[in-house]
């Protein structure tokens, strides 16, 4: 297994940092850190532009290595790279695709203005290895939390909650925490608040048809009944509210990326769950298996 820690920016916390060496450490895996670095030269002569290029990659290495040096557990061999590069997730894309890196470890970066930064969107829509989304505010772990969506009965969904649910339980045995499963049924505010459909009736029936193939899930990965997580609402602000409750650390889910306009203004269930929550979260997409 390797893990590709995306370091935050110099002079900020290294929240990827500390958080991707500790996870390689207790996955028995490979750790690799790559920094950006990157400044207009134009206004330099080709043999300037040269040297000062050099002196910035110098400087940043350097400080890289001083970090990692600092956050870096016992026993854990870590490759340092320094890339010339302004559009970080095309290189993380592209190194992500040569290496089969399992997992990509990068902190969350909310502006005023979108609650993400374009690098996030990109990583977490078109990257193909995992996304770790590091929280910014770190608790202590408590647990495992895998949510899953039942609802489709499209083959690709269905293998895709079978590979949350596995990945998240590697990480509750690494982590030494509890896996908790969490399905939520979903049940419009504004439906609800209008009552035009009776919530109780129809989650009542949905409970129904999920049972089976929820203790099916539960049988096959292992998981105790006090630790399957059946609720309804809205699915961002109930995973959150769950992780919350269960002070959970890192939250595995699946995510599809949307294209267009709307894949920028709406974003899918994994990004609006981004902006609830205050843990970690992992973010798969169908066909990673094995890669998680």
């Amino acid at each position: 297994m390797s893990v590709l820690i995306v370091a935050d920016r110099e002079g900020e916390e290294q929240i990827a940092l500390a958080r991707g060496l500790e996870l390689a450490k207790a996955m028995g895996a490979d750790a690799e850190v790559v920094g950006f670095c990157y400044e207009s030269l134009a206004s330099l002569d080709l043999v300037h532009r040269h040297e000062a290029k050099r002196q910035l990659l110098a400087k940043r290495r350097e400080s890289l290595a001083a970090l990692i040096e600092e956050y870096r557990p016992a026993d854990l061999d870590v490759e340092l790279i320094v890339a010339w590069d302004k559009l970080v997730h095309l290189w993380v894309d592209a190194h992500a695709h040569r290496t089969g890196s399992d997992v990509v470890v990068r902190t969350a970066h909310r502006s005023e203005t979108f609650l993400y930064t374009p690098t996030d969107w990109h990583l977490l829509r078109e990257c193909e290895a995992p996304v770790l989304i590091a929280a910014d505010h770190w608790h202590p772990t408590r647990s495992i939390v895998a949510a899953v969506d039942l609802a489709s009965h499209s083959h690709v969904k269905q293998d895709l909650n079978d590979t949350i649910i596995a990945t998240a339980k590697r990480y509750a045995e690494a982590l030494d925490n509890p896996l908790h499963l969490v399905y939520v049924i979903h049940v419009s505010t504004v439906l609800k608040d209008l009552h035009l459909m009776d919530v109780d009736a129809h989650v009542e029936k949905v409970r129904g048809q999920m049972g089976p193939l929820l203790a099916d899930l539960a049988s096959t990965h292992g998981l105790p009944e006090d630790r399957i997580h059946v609720e309804h609402g809205e699915v961002a602000d109930v995973i959150a509210a769950v992780a919350e409750r269960l002070e959970a650390q890192l939250v595995v889910m699946g995510t599809v990326g949307r294209q267009g306009l709307n894949a920028k203004l709406i974003g899918n269930t994994a990004e609006r769950v981004l902006t609830r929550l205050g843990t970690d979260v992992l973010a798969l997409k169908p066909g990673i298996a094995g890669r998680a």
